[in-house]
């Protein structure tokens, strides 16, 4: 199964039975990380680079003063040759979800455009990052339900 596979190219380990219902039982919202830390469209790259550092993330939602997102960054963009703010660094294009959607959902656009994270958007209000959602997040939320379910 597609998911399976995904999950395991990544080195999540992820239990055998009962995946497919799980996936689609539970939401983004429920395995989705909140309270991220998140870079200003205004902050340097030496800020940004600092924040990566300190909480060990591989990448930054990069926002406005009112929290809406405008791209992402990583370390990969940091190092890269270019302006000395994060606005001329950043990846624009972003892969997002939103906390309504199933982790099944989730985990299919992860897999299709080959990313471990993607920041958690509101739908009500316009591009707003309530969180991030990574493949661990995922493994987690799913034995946690398997605990519970005691499977």
């Amino acid at each position: 199964p597609i998911y399976e596979a995904l999950l395991k190219q990544d080195g999540v380990p992820m239990p055998d039975h009962q995946t497919h219902r799980d996936l689609r039982a539970a939401t983004v919202e429920q395995a989705m990380q909140i309270n991220v830390p998140v870079a200003l469209l205004e902050d340097s790259v030496a800020d940004a680079a600092k924040k990566l550092d300190d909480i060990g993330a591989r990448v930054l939602p990069v926002v406005d003063s009112s929290g809406s997102l405008h791209g992402i960054v990583g370390r990969q963009e940091l190092t890269a040759i270019g302006g000395a703010t994060l606005s001329g660094r950043m990846r624009t294009h972003v892969i997002t979800v939103f906390p309504d959607q199933s982790l099944d959902l989730a985990l299919l656009k992860l897999g299709r455009h080959s990313v471990r994270q993607a920041p958690v958007i509101s739908r009500l209000a316009s591009r707003q990052v309530m969180g991030m959602l990574s493949l661990e997040d995922i493994s987690a939320a799913l034995a946690r339900h398997e605990v519970r379910s005691g499977f």
